[in-house]
């Protein structure tokens, strides 16, 4: 299984955050939509937040806190 990880740098307090988004080519898996900073627990959109905002289905706009979200690592395990 081949596993697809992400670095990224937290917007709000720029520290580094691994988060691992599983095998991309599995279409059953769940995507991380968002990140949780390790250091300060700020969550943000992994990618185009406009993706996220707005549900047609439900005609909701959500926050990024209703993303899938995965915790950030210090090192990717």
């Amino acid at each position: 299984m081949a596993e697809s990880w992400y670095k990224e740098y937290c917007p709000k307090c720029e520290t580094i955050n691994w988060v691992c988004n599983g095998d991309e080519t599995d279409l059953t898996a769940i995507d991380v939509e968002g990140i949780k900073c390790h250091k300060c627990g700020h969550i943000w959109y992994l990618g185009d937040e406009d993706l996220y905002e707005f549900d047609a289905e439900t005609g909701c706009w959500e926050g990024v806190e209703d993303c899938n979200w995965e915790l950030g690592l210090e090192t990717p395990d």
